[in-house]
């Protein structure tokens, strides 16, 4: 079985020397390593030649964004399956890869997701783990690690590369056609794959407003009869999020007259 993996870099050259020793280190032998660098100026072009030897692919040039770059890695990768894990972030282990596909129990499957460490600027780390079962609910606030998700490349050429219309949630976008709509096979496995560094784009909470403008787009275009029951609940969990912040809501849980039950719920982010 041969894997792909994917870098997109700019202007990263300490990350992206990070996330090339992780590549290079791991124990799985069959790996395809494409480096997508979008002209940096800093030196990691230098980085890259330091490493060419390990490197099948690589090209250093303007594009048009984070997905224009992706695709460029998709169309030049030549796996079975692909995974992106870009400048600064890392696999846990050397092993991360061979826990995947050397596992006897291993089947085709098109979507394989693990767990995401997640390290914020202060260094705190938090393990992110994700559903056994998706729903269309749950991509409605959430999404999979593209860090941790080895997905088939099959589906690439089947249904199509990443949108590149949207700024911050076409690999959202992917994720939910080709689970929601596409009927895709998708399995768990519980297996830390790879740490996560909280600094692009999407895991800038300033950024959230156009996330959601982007899904809503996505929604419409994608799903419009449900877009109706969608827009429904949002507006309620904002109603009820404002009045979990009011005064009478303070009073009725102080009384007594309001209680919530004790649910055991897993931390979840979307990427």
């Amino acid at each position: 079985m041969k894997i792909s993996i994917i870098t997109i870099n700019y202007n990263n050259k300490i990350g992206l020397e990070r996330t090339i020793k992780s590549v290079t280190c791991q124990d799985y032998i069959n790996i395809e390593y494409i480096i997508i660098d979008g002209g940096s100026i800093d030196g990691s072009a230098e980085i890259i030649d330091k490493y060419k030897s390990k490197i099948n692919y690589w090209i250093s040039e303007k594009d048009n964004g984070i997905y224009a770059a992706m695709n460029k890695g998709i169309a030049k990768s030549t796996g079975d399956y692909l995974l992106f894990l870009n400048s600064g972030d890392i696999f846990t282990s050397n092993e991360s890869i061979a826990s995947v596909f050397l596992n006897p129990n291993f089947k085709i499957i098109d979507i394989i997701y693990g767990n995401l460490s997640c390290i914020d600027k202060d260094g705190i780390v938090t393990v992110l783990s994700y559903p056994k079962k998706l729903s269309f609910e749950y991509f409605i606030y959430f999404s999979l690690p593209h860090p941790a998700t080895f997905i088939r490349k099959q589906l690439f050429d089947t249904y199509g590369m990443y949108d590149e219309s949207l700024k911050i949630s076409s690999d959202w976008k992917f994720f939910l056609l080709m689970i929601c709509k596409n009927n895709c096979s998708y399995k768990f496995i519980d297996i830390t794959l790879s740490e996560y560094q909280l600094d692009g784009i999407s895991s800038n909470f300033e950024n959230m407003t156009l996330i959601r403008e982007e899904q809503v787009k996505v929604f419409v275009e994608e799903f419009p009869n449900i877009i109706h029951d969608y827009m429904q609940l949002e507006q309620l969990k904002s109603f009820f999020d404002d009045f979990k912040k009011s005064k009478v809501h303070r009073l009725l849980s102080k009384i007594g007259l309001i209680r919530y039950p004790k649910l055991k719920i897993n931390d979840q982010f979307k990427f």
